[in-house]
């Protein structure tokens, strides 16, 4: 430990939340998935050797994965997404026009008929975005905290 500037989970979850979403999209998916639990961001002192520390983790029997993550810079304002919701930056343009998908075959998957369909309106879904710098989209704004879960990681 005292190598370790700071050693902190990488979710601002709890551990009994983060394990209950895991065995969830285990029984949904019939998937073995990361425990987000034992995730961690650990922040060495200066000087200490990384590539001998990463190898001295790497060897522990509870560790799966040791990665190094350098040069992440938070963007300060999003570009785009400032939709009236007080979310930053400008209004992203319009580009419904180019949404040729949406319409029937051959050109789309008729995304307008499903959803009219029963579920075609994603009720009930929930939307686990997890990354920092999450800028949310005018067009999600409205749903945050009916749906979508927004986690940065810290």
């Amino acid at each position: 430990k005292e190598s370790f500037q700071s050693i902190d989970s990488l979710f601002s979850l709890t551990k009994q939340q983060l394990d209950s979403l895991q065995l969830s999209g285990q029984e949904k998916s019939n998937k073995q998935l990361p425990r987000l639990s034992r995730w961690y961001d650990a922040v060495l002192k200066d000087g200490v050797d990384l590539d001998a520390t990463m190898d001295l983790l790497e060897s522990l029997p509870d560790v799966e994965c040791v990665e190094h993550i350098t040069g992440v810079s938070l963007p300060s304002q999003p570009l785009f997404g400032g939709g009236g919701g007080g979310g930053g930056g400008i209004d992203t343009p319009d580009y419904t026009s180019q949404q040729g998908y949406l319409e029937a075959a051959p050109s789309g998957i008729d995304a307008r008929y499903a959803w009219s369909l029963a579920g075609g309106d994603a009720s009930g879904i929930t939307i686990y975005d997890i990354e920092w710098g999450w800028n949310l989209h005018e067009d999600l704004e409205e749903l945050e905290g009916s749906g979508v879960v927004i986690l940065e990681p810290g």
